[in-house]
């Protein structure tokens, strides 16, 4: 199970915040596949014409938490990579020229 929300829609791309619940391998990726939206640069479940155009594979863990044994929860961040703003930025003034 995948749960979504939408951050921002563009023209021809959403930016999605996305929680996996049962964090099997390539959840997200084959969840967003299956539903006909594969994620911008995925060569392994997106058409490979398509997403060779992008740089990366937008996916970025921008969050997680756990629970340690002791029962002690943490959370680790990380920012966004300049490298992912990059692509974003692109597709929002590609998206903008439709």
């Amino acid at each position: 199970m995948t749960k979504f929300e939408v951050a921002e829609r563009l023209a021809a791309h959403t930016l999605v915040n996305v929680h996996p619940i049962t964090g099997r391998r390539h959840q997200i990726r084959v969840h967003f596949y299956s539903i006909g939206h594969p994620i911008v640069g995925d060569l392994r479940y997106g058409d490979k014409k398509v997403q060779r155009a992008f740089p990366r594979l937008m996916l970025h863990a921008q969050e997680i938490s756990f629970e340690l044994p002791t029962g002690e929860e943490v959370m680790i961040e990380a920012p966004i990579p300049e490298s992912f703003k990059a692509v974003i930025e692109n597709i929002r003034e590609t998206d903008a020229m439709r």
